[in-house]
């Protein structure tokens, strides 16, 4: 028998092929298809690091992906992730899965439209210690009729630069002003209701050309700002310490109860339903009386 000095760390067991692919199925059935995202404390390490987190701006950890998976169930009702085959290498599992659901919001850049929406994805998974450690998941995106229609954004595109360079983005396609116009109303509800001409100029387009473009991306700019100002809500709701009447000013509300109707609109439950629901319980406290749901 190998003999270890006092004191010495054993070198770690290898986990098996069945508990590597029973996390991967509470990883895609609890988290993605139940929204349970508390369940990510249990399933990921704590140095988990996500290096293609599938939108510009959020962390790499297990928070950012708490949002992601909030935003994405938000965009894309009845969605549902099915595993297709799985690779096992070591402590490296290769997981090919397919989402499909409806598109209710703007995913990855796409436009609403309402048509189903087949996800492709290829996850790579490393495991350390009985736990998902890093994790990479480029992804192709189809709608009902095949055709392909974006992915996540490669090379984000920043709204802090001046508008001459904005408008060389946004006049490469409609894919690409629709992304820019997200990221430039992120930033803009603090200073009041988002106005299309603002938008434009800050594009270095005019506000007829704004309008036409969105129009052959098969949105309109209320769409767009209804849709950002809902991602904004939900990646605020998921903030623990954030009160609701906080968020409701952050994002051009005239009062709280104008944000509780909005939010349940968007996800067909209330903000603290949502929270608790995603938050682990002992930190999803809020001090603030929602109206009831």
């Amino acid at each position: 028998m190998r003999r270890f000095r006092s004191g010495a760390t054993p070198p770690e067991v290898p986990l098996s092929r069945e508990l590597h692919s029973g996390l991967i199925v509470r990883y895609f059935e609890e988290v993605w298809n139940q929204g349970r995202v508390g369940v990510l404390d249990e399933l990921l390490h704590p140095d988990y690091v996500n290096h293609t987190p599938a939108q510009a701006g959020l962390p790499t950890g297990i928070g950012g992906l708490k949002r992601i998976v909030a935003l994405l169930r938000a965009d894309s009702s009845d969605m549902r992730v099915q595993v297709v085959d799985e690779i096992h290498d070591g402590d490296r599992v290769a997981v090919r899965c397919i989402h499909r659901g409806k598109l209710d919001g703007i995913l990855f850049g796409i436009a609403p439209t309402g048509r189903r929406l087949e996800v492709e994805q290829v996850h790579i998974l490393r495991f350390r210690e009985g736990r998902i450690l890093e994790h990479w998941w480029p992804i192709a995106l189809a709608t009902d009729d095949g055709a392909k229609e974006g992915s996540p954004d490669s090379e984000p595109l920043s709204v802090q630069g001046p508008p001459s360079s904005m408008g060389q983005h946004a006049s490469e396609s409609p894919y690409n002003l629709t992304k820019l116009l997200r990221q430039y109303l992120r930033g803009a509800f603090q200073s009041g209701a988002p106005e299309m001409r603002a938008a434009a100029r800050q594009m270095g387009i005019g506000s007829r050309t704004l309008q036409r473009r969105l129009n052959q991306a098969g949105t309109t700019f209320s769409q767009e700002v209804d849709a950002a100002r809902r991602e904004l809500a939900c990646q605020y709701v998921l903030e623990p310490d954030r009160p609701f009447r906080e968020i409701a000013v952050r994002l051009g509300f005239v009062d709280i109860g104008s944000f509780f109707r909005a939010f349940r609109r968007w996800t067909q439950t209330s903000p603290r339903q949502f929270r608790m629901r995603s938050v682990p319980p002992a930190v999803a406290q809020d001090s603030e009386l929602s109206p009831a749901s």
